[in-house]
This record gives structure tokens, sequence and C-alpha cells, in this order.
């Protein structure tokens, strides 16, 4: 007498139930525990229900501590789908081939762990996929490569820690288009400070910039957790020269992860200050509205000195900010800002409008590439600026000039270049350490913050 295999169909109550992912999670998944390795069931813990809720969104981005059970989840939901939705594909990219590998060692302990009847055998598995027999469900774990996603079609793509992917920007232009045809995208990372892909999604999808919906999880959403704990945490770290590592790992809220992780080349403590100080413009005055994007906190004060800096880009709707910035000379007070997407000549007309009237502020402005046009509108005897007030810069004197006890070249504008750059963001970051420079612009505390230290030792924004 041959005696048939059980099928799902003989164990309908469970396979049914099993199919919402909430009741797979708590009934059926097995997980390794991370300090002793021993298998051990799914603990269910009260944030668990508004992680599971978020997966039914189309498009998510969340910002995590760590240890929060993202990472299981998420490879308990990749083997969920595979069991359940015919040809449904996972393409998984994680920061190198250590972590993919990881992420697929986790979908293979959810996989052998489950009930005999519930697991199809493997058509297929290595460090790199797993293919399951019966619905023919694919995970394919991958590190993030120049051309990693590039030609897959996925129902799912998880980009796990983005914000430490090399080619994050890259692979995101490869697999969207999957996400574009209806494929499902999660996006799930720790802070690494501002400026890379992962913080610049999180951002638009918090202020409803995008399509994505936007998720932060702190540390205190694991049970056991407390302020002693925390401390305890922080001392460590702190033994060991990583004390603002713990506001990384370990965030209370979304804007303390991104400030302190990274590196950022300006005082933490200063931009903290910053934004809690922003405030917004004053209303112009009827004889200065004309001027596009202009923001004002303080009015030009009878006898009093200021300075101004330009900053002229090409003027294109997408491209850089044509930026100018006025200051109270004493002391230093950023009091105006003068922002948009201007033509170099006409940018160069309204800044000179807004430095007159300020009593002439003593202006500079950068002569590289667009700079150019600016020094020829502004410098121009037959043209219609008449400004006296303005910046030359002294080079630095030759070996002849020295001999010869000749005076250096004065050029119009101020050149940034390899070695004038360090000494202006310098410069900037020893008035913010002594809090000798104040502002009330939210967006000077924004740009502030996304100026980082990259892996070269280079200081950019």
């Amino acid at each position: 007498m041959t005696t048939m295999a059980p099928t799902p169909l003989d164990y309908q109550p469970a396979f049914g139930r099993w199919s919402r992912f909430e009741n797979f999670l708590k009934e059926a998944v097995w997980l390794t525990d991370s300090t002793s390795q021993a298998v051990i069931r799914w603990e269910w813990w009260p944030v668990h229900s508004q992680m599971v809720a978020l997966l039914e969104k189309r498009l998510l981005v969340v910002l995590k501590a760590r240890q929060v059970s993202w990472s299981w989840m998420l490879a308990a939901y990749a083997v969920h789908g595979c069991l359940y939705r015919p040809q449904y594909t996972v393409l998984v990219l994680s920061k190198g081939q250590d972590e993919s590998s990881e992420f697929l060692r986790k979908c293979k302990v959810v996989w052998q762990h489950l009930p005999e009847w519930l697991r199809p055998r493997l058509l297929s598995s290595n460090t790199e996929q797993m293919l399951f027999d019966v619905t023919h469900g694919h995970i394919i774990a991958m590190p993030s490569t120049e051309t990693a996603g590039r030609g897959y079609t996925a129902s799912l793509v998880i980009t796990d820690e983005a914000a430490f992917h090399p080619y994050a920007s890259q692979n995101y232009a490869a697999y969207s288009p999957a996400v574009d045809a209806g494929g499902q995208h999660i996006i799930v990372s720790t802070a690494n400070g501002w400026g890379n892909m992962f913080e610049k999604m999180y951002h638009a999808a918090k202020r409803t910039l995008s399509s994505y919906t936007w998720a932060f999880f702190g540390w205190r959403v694991r049970p056991g957790r407390n302020e002693a704990w925390r401390e305890e945490r922080r001392r460590n770290l702190e033994s060991a020269g990583q004390g603002t590592t713990v506001s990384q790992e370990y965030p209370d809220t979304d804007e303390e992860a991104f400030l302190v992780s990274g590196r950022p080349r300006f005082s933490i403590e200063a931009i903290t200050r910053g934004l809690q100080n922003a405030r917004e413009p004053l209303p112009l005055p009827s004889e200065k509205r004309h001027i596009p994007g202009l923001s004002l906190w303080k009015l030009p004060m009878p006898g009093r000195p200021y300075v101004m800096f330009s900053d002229p880009a090409e003027g294109l709707e997408h491209g850089d900010w044509s930026v100018t910035q006025v200051l109270q000379a004493y002391p230093l007070e950023h009091v105006a800002t003068l922002k948009g997407h201007f033509e170099p000549a006409y940018f160069s007309q309204i800044s000179a409008e807004v430095g007159l009237w300020y009593n002439t502020a003593y202006w500079g402005w950068e002569r590289n590439n667009h700079g150019h046009t600016m020094t020829q509108v502004i410098t121009d005897p037959l043209g219609l600026i008449k400004y006296l007030k303005v910046y030359y810069h002294q080079q630095e004197p030759t070996r002849h000039q020295q001999q010869e006890g000749l005076k250096p070249v004065e050029r119009y504008g101020f050149p940034t270049t390899a070695q004038t750059r360090p000494l202006l963001i310098d410069g900037l970051a020893g008035r913010l350490d002594t809090f000798n420079l104040e502002s009330p612009s939210l967006s000077f505390w924004e740009e502030c913050r996304t100026f980082i230290i990259d892996d070269k030792g280079v200081a950019r924004g």
C-alpha cells in the first residue's frame, strides 16, 4: 500500500491562515538568536503590527535603529511571497557580498524550519539565490556593485541598509523599471549622514515629494530597552572613541540619526542650535517685491556695515542655485538671502540692487565659471551697474615679484581652488564652532548638515 505525502490541502486550516503574513510570522517563522545562534520561534512585539501593516505599501522607505527585527521580518516576507505567489521574484541588494549572503542565510533559516508539508524543495540554493519548486519563487541576493540590479524583473525589490551602498543611485536607476512596472520596493536602513540616496529618498517621502511612504523606528520599539540600557551603550561606545555612534545606531528621532551619523564637517552642536533657532523671513517691503527669491530677516539699518557674497550658476531650471548672502559685519549676522535659477547677468543686477539697499555692502563673488560673466557685468564702465565697494583678490606673489618688490596682481572676485576652498570651509567651521555667526535661515543650516567628510577625507556637500 502506497502512502501519499500530505499536501497543503490536508492542512487547509493552517495553509489558509498562513496566507496572511501576520499569521505566518506569528506561527510558522523561526530564526536564529543573534547572541547564541540558537533557533528560536519568532517573538511578537507590539511594534510588529505596525511593521506588518507597512509591508502592504508598494513603495516604502524605513529609517531604523539597529536590532529592531526588520532584517528578519523582510527575510520572512520574501520567503512568504515565494510560497504563496507563483513566479514571485525577490531581488535583494545589500552593501557587500557578506551582507547579501547573510540576508539569504536568514531566508534559508526561515525556509528550513517550516513544516515539511509547506516547505518546497529548492531547485537551486547557493550564496546568491534560492529557487523554489512548485511555485518557482525566486530570491536573488547581490551586493551593491556598479551594475547590480540591471536586467532583472522583480515582484519585490529590497534595498537593505541602503545608506551604506556604494552604488545606491546607479542601482536604483537599474532596478527602477521593475518598480515602475508595479513591483514593490522596500528600502530599509540605519542612518549614514546627509546627502546619500537613502537620506534624500527618506526626506522626499517625509515631505510628500515622492510616492514613497516613510517610517521611523527608534531604539525604544524593542521590548526591554530603557534609558539605563541606552546609557550603558553610550558609555561603552564612548570608551571606544565612538560616543556619537549611539545616536546613529540607536536614535531617538530621525533627525538625530541623520545629524550625528556619517562624518559631518561642521559642529553638530552648532547645527542643532541653528535649526532650533531658525525662523521665517520677514514680509518683503513693497519696493522690493519685484526681486524674485529674496528672503529678509533684518532690514537695513542706517550706518551699519554689511558684507555680501555671491555664488553665480548657469541659471538652468534644474541646475545649481545662484545665491547671494548678505551679512551684518559687526557682529556677524546673516540678514538676507537671494536665491534662484537666474541668468548670470540678471543675477548680477538684482544682487547689486540688494547690496546697494544694504548701505552698499562690501561685495565679493566667486569668479570661477559663471563668475566671469558676473565680473564683466559688474565692472563694465558702460554698464548699468555702478557698484563701488567690491572685493579684489590679491594673488600670492611670484618669486620674481618678491625679488623685485613688485605688487602682486589683484583681480575682481574670489577664486575657488584646491588651495582656497579648504580655507573657506575651515573659516566657516571656526565661526560655527565658536558661535560667532548667527543665521536665522533654515536653508543655511540644512545645507551645513549635508556637508560631510567623504572616504577620501575631502569635505563636500
